[in-house]
């Protein structure tokens, strides 16, 4: 009785090891590039950019007629704390710019990681490049290379005022930047759709 009480115990004990090992944790799923969410919302229509918008639970603040039959619009999560700004003309968005505010530390953060998807983004295509820094003396400096800036930016990022960079293509734009305002740090991303801007956009 005793050995097949034994017998039984150790079965169960294989089984119950078994099944365990059977499974496996489940793979984390990948967080969605901010690069992708606002390249997404251009080229399509404003109802259908809403939707999408709606759906990761942005709400519509407002719009403003701009020229050019050129309207901005505005959306923002319940705290306010990011939001996005689509522009339309002829029907379809050609910009979408992401922002955040958020402590000192994070918004830093999340402009490196932007112009980090920005260079991803942009790997193996040409382009041409623009960076820029205010310091809190107000004092700007202006780079030719992102390597270039990031040697600059890493020593005088805790006392900047503001920061951006550019990657402009012929027919696409993505651009990153950085502002302190009083206690209000932002990260921005931005992506443009060159072929339906506005003409006077880009005039200098």
């Amino acid at each position: 009785m005793k050995r097949t009480l034994l017998i039984l115990i150790a079965a169960f004990s294989l089984l119950l090891f078994n099944s365990c090992k059977d499974e496996e944790p489940a793979k984390p799923i990948p967080a969605i590039k901010m690069i992708t969410k606002i390249t997404s919302l251009v080229g399509i229509s404003k109802q259908d950019a809403q939707i999408k918008l709606e759906s990761w639970d942005y709400t519509y603040i407002r719009s403003e007629e701009l020229g050019e039959n050129n309207i901005f619009y505005s959306f923002e999560n319940q705290s306010s704390s990011s939001s996005y700004t689509l522009h339309e003309r002829n029907n379809k968005i050609y910009l979408c710019e992401y922002s955040e505010n958020r402590s000192k530390t994070i918004a830093l953060d999340h402009f490196e990681k932007f112009s980090k998807e920005g260079i991803e983004y942009l790997l193996d295509k040409t382009y041409s490049y623009e960076g820029l820094a205010k310091d809190i003396d107000y004092q700007i400096s202006t780079f030719g290379t992102h390597q270039v800036f990031m040697e600059y930016y890493s020593l005088k990022k805790t006392y900047l005022q503001s920061c951006s960079e550019i990657w402009d293509r012929i027919n696409e734009r993505v651009a990153t930047k950085y502002v302190v305002n009083y206690e209000s740090f932002r990260a921005y991303i931005s992506y443009i759709d060159k072929t339906n801007a506005a003409p006077s956009m880009f005039q200098k």
